[in-house]
């Protein structure tokens, strides 16, 4: 059976799309998606009388009530077990291996308050976290069929008890990290640049030129196996240049020679070459071996390759090193592929900008160190946490970073962790200095989700209108987490999710009384 119809009628709708619209009228959720906003009573949006009892069609008189898009609680725990590495890992990490789906009342509970997706971040202390994911609510017993991956990258810089220089050092760490990473991209671009031309050349017709590796495996181009390295000082580097004895008295004649050896025996009083005075002019026929000769007149005595350490220093003619590795002309060779780094991989992506990156840092030194950083890096940042963020408003504000809420109300004791800057005028400074943030319920504990309209209701009670605190749990969070085309407002063709409170959503007296996610009903539960 497919899913049924829902028409939500004579509700209070409010859009929260890019008018911002308030519309009394009726909602139609058909195949999981909303259809048209129709203005006016329930009755004339059907056609005149009361729909036909149809177990395919759901209807929901919501006179006196408040309808809204469906919580967005950007920044969860939720499903995810306590505790984690007491520091960072590596970027490739994702979060969905580590949520438990298997906490079926924990997920109700957050649908009870009107919250229909989460997004999910690696638990671990300071460092590179991991990748976060993006979790619809929508069916439980497969939450793996509704979630997005990589929503961004998590970075956690000076939590907990860390002095300055320890938080100077992380961020040290952090700078030298997305250098590396820019030096991985410029590999592999430059890698790619090469094969793209290696590929124009191959289809020019150009001989390839086998690697090093490649022609000590190769055999011989006379079909002669290679003869095993030389013993002694190790491979011979190159090869004596040709005998030249235009000089000499013995132009005219060819006087082959050799080097002495086991074979041939040293012959005393026997000329050496001019120009090479190490090699002996020797004859190898046994009947002149007693005689004394200037001259052998033989042709059949061939000349040995010099000991290595006489050749170190012999370069070959029309070249300044090995000829082994020289390219001839019409000769090209394959670029070498450089060695792959999934950790870096994620980072290159964070530099092109094409995966936001989520830094979460509390105190005001920490957060202008980190805006350096995005500078730096033209990063697509957001400061979540942000406890001191009012104390270096302005300069979020110049930087474009978004900022992601969750802790509002300051310790009742000394604090002396990450959020002693926290104050309660955090909120006002940061809407004075024009910063755009984004309300969540933050890391600590699960059951925080639950309570995320009233994260949003306190920041209405510290200086933010009830609009905007709204849409900061709704569209804007939506748009953090990249999913704003599908879901966080009631707009035609986006997500079915969609609630029906009894009052407004912030009041301290609302009430959920319906939920839907993807045009299902989660809550009530029904059977």
């Amino acid at each position: 059976m497919g899913t049924p119809t829902v028409i939500i009628a004579g509700g209070r709708i409010l859009t929260m799309d890019e008018k911002n619209r308030v519309v009394e009228g009726t909602i139609t959720i058909r195949d999981g998606k909303i259809g048209p906003i129709a203005e006016g009573s329930g009755g004339a949006a059907m056609g005149g009388g009361g729909p036909r009892r149809n177990p395919m069609l759901k209807m929901i008189d919501a006179k006196g009530r408040y309808v809204t898009p469906g919580l967005i609680d950007a920044w969860s725990s939720l499903g995810v077990a306590g505790g984690g590495p007491s520091a960072g890992g590596k970027a490739s990490l994702d979060s969905r291996d580590v949520i438990n789906s298997y906490e079926l009342q924990a997920f109700l509970e957050a649908i009870q308050q009107g919250v229909t997706s989460i997004c999910v971040e690696p638990p671990s202390g300071n460092g590179v976290a991991g990748l976060a994911s993006l979790v619809r609510l929508e069916n439980l017993n497969d939450l793996a069929s509704t979630t997005t991956e990589n929503v961004c990258l998590v970075i956690r810089v000076g939590l907990g008890r860390v002095g300055p220089f320890g938080r100077l050092g992380e961020t040290k760490s952090l700078r030298e990290m997305f250098e590396s990473a820019k030096e991985y991209r410029e590999a592999w671009e430059e890698y790619e640049e090469e094969l793209e031309k290696y590929k124009k050349e191959l289809k020019a017709g150009k001989t390839v030129k086998l690697k090093k590796d490649d022609k000590e495996a190769a055999p011989e181009a006379d079909g002669k196996p290679t003869p095993p390295p030389r013993e002694g000082r190790g491979p011979r580097r190159g090869r004596r240049p040709p005998r030249d004895d235009s000089h000499s008295d013995w132009s005219a004649q060819t006087f082959p020679s050799r080097w002495a050896s086991d074979r041939y025996s040293f012959v005393p009083g026997a000329p050496t070459c001019p120009k090479h005075p190490w090699v002996q002019m020797a004859c190898c026929c046994p009947e002149n071996h007693g005689e004394e000769q200037e001259i052998c007149e033989h042709d059949h005595v061939d000349e040995l390759p010099l000991p290595e350490w006489l050749t170190l220093d012999i370069k070959p003619e029309g070249g300044d090193g090995d000829d082994k590795d020289k390219k001839k002309d019409g000769e090209f060779a394959k670029p070498e592929l450089p060695a792959r780094d999934p950790h870096l991989e994620v980072l290159v992506n964070v530099l092109k900008r094409e995966l936001p990156v989520r830094f979460e840092v509390h105190r005001p030194a920490d957060v202008l160190n980190i805006l350096d950083i995005v500078r730096a890096f033209h990063l697509n940042a957001t400061i979540s946490g942000a406890t001191g963020a009012g104390f270096v408003a302005e300069e979020i504000a110049e930087s474009e970073a978004n900022v992601l809420l969750a802790e509002f109300i300051p310790s009742a004791s000394y604090d002396s962790t990450h959020t002693r800057d926290l104050r309660f005028d955090n909120v006002r400074r940061l809407q004075m200095s024009g910063v755009s943030f984004v309300i969540a319920s933050g890391a600590n504990g699960a059951v925080r989700t639950g309570y995320l309209a009233q994260n949003a209701a306190i920041a209405v009670g510290q200086g933010m209108s009830q609009n905007k605190a709204l849409r900061a749990i709704t569209i804007e969070a939506a748009r953090l987490c990249g999913a704003d085309e599908t879901i966080g407002s009631i707009e035609k063709g986006k997500k079915g999710d969609v609630v029906v409170w009894k009052g407004h959503p912030l009041a301290p007296d609302s009430e959920v009384e319906y939920v839907f996610i993807g045009g299902r009903q989660a809550w009530p539960v029904t059977p």
